[in-house]
């Protein structure tokens, strides 16, 4: 239920949350021209698939997405630049036509031994539940180095138990949080023009996005 969605500027948050990971860097925003055959949520393969074909290179960083009110989050992406040194991103991305990108020359993908970094998080308020829900995502990082693939394989016996109890949990720290700083008749922090209970928050919405869909 919880929305991450494209920072609609660069707060002054957002630039020194960039700062602390890479202090030389210059958030930018890169329009999305994904390729026919790119997958969502394969930056890496579509970047180097792309420079294989027709020369250039890959620029490696974070993409940089907001949840309205609760946090700022980096995640682990590639772009591609062009030969003529102009920068575009292959992936397709859902509902966004550019992403927020921070170049980082330090956060190099490993082809051969492919494993994500885990997502980089800024709380946007001081809440405990705030940081309950990081440390959710800490234990959702470990849990995924323990069984890679997850998303992919289907887990059984108590390995299964073990995973529906975890998600379980980080479902109800999302619900408290949306319900904590969108009240329902609230404007939808996503952008549109209607109220957050009859857009993202749930009410017969089908495009409402969560870490569990």
């Amino acid at each position: 239920m919880q929305i991450v969605t494209l920072p609609p500027e660069v707060t002054a948050q957002i630039r020194d949350f960039c700062t602390s990971i890479r202090p030389s860097g210059e958030p930018r925003y890169v329009p999305i021209e994904a390729c026919a055959d790119a997958l969502p949520k394969e930056c890496f393969g579509n970047v180097r698939q792309r420079v294989s074909l027709h020369g250039g290179q890959i620029v490696f960083g974070w993409a940089i997405w907001i949840w309205p009110r609760v946090f700022v989050e980096a995640e682990h992406h590639a772009i591609y630049e062009r030969p003529d040194g102009t920068w575009i991103d292959v992936t397709p991305q859902s509902n966004h036509d550019q992403i927020l990108f921070l170049p980082d020359d330090s956060a190099v993908y490993d082809f051969d031994n492919p494993q994500r970094r885990d997502n980089l998080r800024l709380a946007l308020k001081a809440d405990p539940l705030i940081e309950s829900y990081f440390e959710w995502f800490r234990g959702r990082k470990m849990f995924e180095d323990l069984f890679p693939g997850t998303n992919q394989v289907t887990l059984k016996g108590k390995a299964a138990q073990d995973f529906k109890a975890f998600a379980k949990r980080g479902i109800e720290i999302e619900q408290q949080l949306v319900m904590k700083y969108y009240p329902a008749m609230s404007p939808c922090p996503c952008g549109s023009t209607r109220a957050f209970w009859y857009c993202h928050g749930g009410h017969g919405s089908s495009s409402r996005q969560s870490y569990f869909v």
